[in-house]
């Protein structure tokens, strides 16, 4: 099936949950003709006006579509000392926490990041062999899940792991 508004674009509900991330990485690519970073994870802000999307080096790109604003980066290029590698630093995921003010980056090595959206300081950086994750609604929680099916609940404020569930 096909979307009526771009013959280009496969229609979203042809696709199970899990793989509808890609498609909208896809659309976005396709619509924005991003070429300098190419887009991995991509989620939305809660208020839907700003879109997220992780790359290649531990870099997130944030941005408001269809505007000609480029965005900003948050990235370990930012971070003094620091020398991502290709093979351990690719985004994996990223979200933005409820009120739009933390991003959340899991690169492959399973690192999770905390950076403060406003001045792309990095917050914290957990050791969590992490593959997915979530904000509590009152921002105050990270939740990550491992390819072991361990669940783990982390304080946003200080990094610290809180509980684990298994």
């Amino acid at each position: 099936m096909r979307n009526e508004s771009n013959s280009n674009l496969p229609s979203a509900h042809i696709f199970p949950p899990s793989r509808r991330f890609n498609l909208v990485a896809y659309a976005f690519h396709k619509v924005e003709k991003i070429t300098q970073y190419p887009p991995g994870s991509v989620a939305f802000s809660p208020d839907g006006t700003t879109i997220v999307y992780g790359t290649q080096l531990a870099k997130a790109i944030i941005r408001k579509p269809f505007t000609d604003d480029p965005g900003i980066s948050i990235g370990l290029d930012n971070v003094p000392g620091t020398a991502p590698q290709f093979f351990t630093s690719l985004v994996h995921f990223v979200t933005l926490s409820p009120d739009g003010q933390t991003l959340a980056m899991v690169t492959l090595d399973g690192k999770i990041r905390l950076w403060k959206v406003a001045d792309g300081t990095l917050l914290h950086e957990i050791n969590a062999n992490s593959t997915s994750m979530a904000f509590s609604p009152n921002c105050e929680i990270l939740a990550s899940g491992s390819p072991d099916g361990t669940l783990q609940l982390w304080g946003v404020a200080d990094g610290n792991l809180i509980l684990t569930l298994k």
